[in-house]
């Protein structure tokens, strides 16, 4: 910075100061300041209080760089009380920022008063164009990581009733427990193989680059298929997961890869597209992708929109708004489509249903436990954010990077499960079918008791209440949970 001083009197003489303004814990690096001093009394008078200013500031802030250093730590915002470490602002270094700013200058200029109004026209039709090929892709998926799990979960169920049914109650569960084991194990190889961008829900590294930041192979092919055979064998585990939060890292994928028609992991670069090989296309595509992967999750397009502008994204407009409820209701109604075949009547149905009734949605007597229930769970939503997160520094401080720990963590967890789903079935007393064939008249799911319930170890005519709902996918449970009568589960 260059400061300017003038001399009051008959001579006007100018004294030019060139010097670093500090900054707290870096104005250490403040080098030699260089002073052309003036002869006027008074601007050496204002050089001495300038050069005092400077050498407490210095020395003040190399203590405090020192004390910081010491404790290998480095200061960042205050609400969580978080401060980094050396090895976070490593890692930190790595990732580079996304250049979303508009273009403005004279040759973009007059390459825009080149382009007619037709090839702007048809430029902005290729986007509902992909816009529509993102949310069939992603609808198709969503219905094909269902299927996949269903498939792989009869097979594991009839494996271990076939034991049950022969009265070898061990070998069912040693049957069941293996399996899960080597679908976790499985599961846990493809995350190592493909990269640790597979693992968790992804979403994180979808609002990092949608707010600005490159992370490296968050996008790319190998994390999509890693990501999707992890999922499928991880939730037919029998672990407590689903796939509502990497179905948002799946669709951004498919929107970064339908979008641009491009991979840098297949070095294939076709110029389909190429009018939209640019960061802020890639950008609003991913935030459709993201949006859509809520929408065939939930069968909630408005609600996939939503996640979309607040949670996700922080560059909108009011076309990506259309935009992004078009492709979710591409999504939402592919995977009903497929689900229960193209009938007349469409329902709410997506990956998660939880059933609905025939004569009304709710009552208003209904609506404030409703609200209860809403306050409910956002405080133990809190709780559980505030839980795993000290959870995860445990983690981080025991397992570290260690694969091994990590993969005899997965298996620890499944055990436990296994051990307690099997064991407390067992344990649980058994109900007649009775009680769930005379279901109320208003209940629209039929029932299918071969399909829905599990008989287990219990004679027939009977089924585990209990086991109906942990012996089978999260959904299925809720699904059970919401659309029966009330003599479906005993009160305890």
């Amino acid at each position: 910075a260059v400061v300017s001083t003038q001399s009051t009197g008959a001579q006007n003489r100018s004294t030019t100061v060139t010097s670093f303004y500090f900054i707290p814990f870096i104005s250490a690096m403040i080098t030699e300041q260089q002073v052309s001093i003036n002869t006027s009394e008074f601007d050496r008078d204002v050089q001495s209080r300038f050069e005092n200013f400077v050498r407490s500031k210095r020395a003040n802030s190399i203590s405090r760089k020192n004390t910081v250093l010491e404790r290998n730590r480095a200061v960042t915002h205050i609400r969580g009380h978080h401060e980094y470490t050396e090895r976070e602002r490593i890692i930190m270094d790595q990732y580079q920022s996304l250049d979303f700013p508009v273009i403005d200058n004279e040759i973009w200029r007059d390459h825009d008063k080149e382009e007619t109004r037709f090839q702007h026209g048809f430029k902005t039709f290729g986007k509902w164009i992909i816009c529509f090929m993102i949310g069939f892709i992603t609808g198709l998926m969503a219905y094909s990581i269902k299927t996949a799990v269903d498939h792989i979960q009869d097979i594991k169920f009839n494996i271990s009733f076939n034991f049950i049914a022969h009265g070898n109650t061990f070998m069912a569960f040693l049957s069941y427990y293996l399996i899960n084991v080597g679908f976790v194990i499985t599961s846990c190889i493809c995350i190592m193989l493909a990269g640790p961008l597979a693992g968790g829900s992804g979403i994180p590294e979808v609002k990092a680059y949608l707010n600005g930041v490159r992370v490296p192979n968050s996008l790319g092919v190998k994390t999509l298929i890693g990501k999707t055979v992890s999922l499928v064998l991880g939730y037919a585990s029998g672990l407590v997961l689903g796939p509502e939060g990497p179905m948002i890292h799946i669709g951004s994928m498919i929107g970064a890869a339908v979008g641009q028609l491009k991979s840098k992991t297949l070095k294939w670069y076709p110029k389909l597209l190429w009018k939209y090989h640019n960061a802020r296309d890639r950008r609003d595509f991913i935030s459709v992708g993201a949006a859509a992967g809520i929408a065939a999750a939930f069968g909630a397009p408005i609600g996939g929109v939503l996640f979309s502008i607040e949670e996700a994204s922080s560059f909108w407009s009011r076309q990506l708004t259309w935009r992004t409820f078009f492709c979710c209701m591409i999504a939402t109604f592919t995977v009903n489509a497929i689900m229960q075949g193209v009938v007349l009547q469409v329902h709410d149905y997506g990956m998660l249903t939880f059933g609905f009734s025939e004569r009304y949605l709710y009552r208003y007597s209904e609506l404030l436990p409703f609200a209860i229930l809403g306050v409910m769970g956002g405080l133990l939503g809190a709780l559980f954010v505030h839980l795993s997160v000290g959870l995860y520094k445990i983690r981080d401080e025991r397992l570290g990077k260690r694969k091994l720990y990590r993969l005899l963590e997965a298996v620890f967890i499944i055990t436990l499960t296994s051990v307690l789903c099997f064991t407390l079935s067992i344990a649980f007393p058994c109900r007649p079918l009775t009680a769930v064939i005379e279901a109320a008249p208003d209940v629209c799911d039929k029932v299918t008791p071969n399909t829905t319930l599990v008989q287990f170890i219990f004679p027939d005519g009977y089924y585990s209440d209990f086991g109906s709902l942990v012996l089978k996918t999260p959904d299925m449970a809720l699904h059970l949970l919401s659309s029966r009568p009330d003599t479906f589960y005993s009160p305890g």
